[in-house]
């Protein structure tokens, strides 16, 4: 088994210690919505419409992509990803080892081994 120091030390990281530190949020900022995305402060910049609710609606459209995922892992990915990036590479990678573990033996991780590549998981949240 390989440690968490070892998995730092040698860069081969998971998704939420090698991605950059970004707020994800659907957002209009008054004309600085791309420069705040250009910094990485947010993940996306609407332009406003008529109706007034651009950004409600991307937002809208963003929860429905993670909708169909399982509640538990994403509860647990959105955990590490938000502990993740106010810790060190180890830490983080630590947390995010901890918040994995924690899926394991889950009805949903079984069900989404058992459909992968078959047929769409049906998670339940158990």
């Amino acid at each position: 088994m390989v440690s968490t120091q070892q998995r730092a030390s040698t860069r081969k990281t998971v998704a939420t210690q090698t991605e950059p530190p970004q707020k994800h949020a659907a957002v209009q900022v008054s004309g600085y919505g791309k420069e705040a995305k250009s910094i990485g402060l947010i993940s996306h910049a609407v332009e406003q419409n008529e109706a007034g609710d651009t950004a409600y609606r991307r937002a809208l459209a963003l929860a429905r992509e993670f909708l169909p995922q399982g509640p538990l892992a994403m509860r647990v990915a959105k955990l590490a990803i938000n502990q993740g990036m106010e810790v060190g590479l180890v830490t983080g990678l630590a947390l995010e080892e901890a918040c994995y573990a924690q899926t394991i033996p889950t009805k949903d991780r079984i069900e989404g081994c058992l459909a992968f590549k078959k047929r769409s998981p049906c998670y339940k949240g158990e």
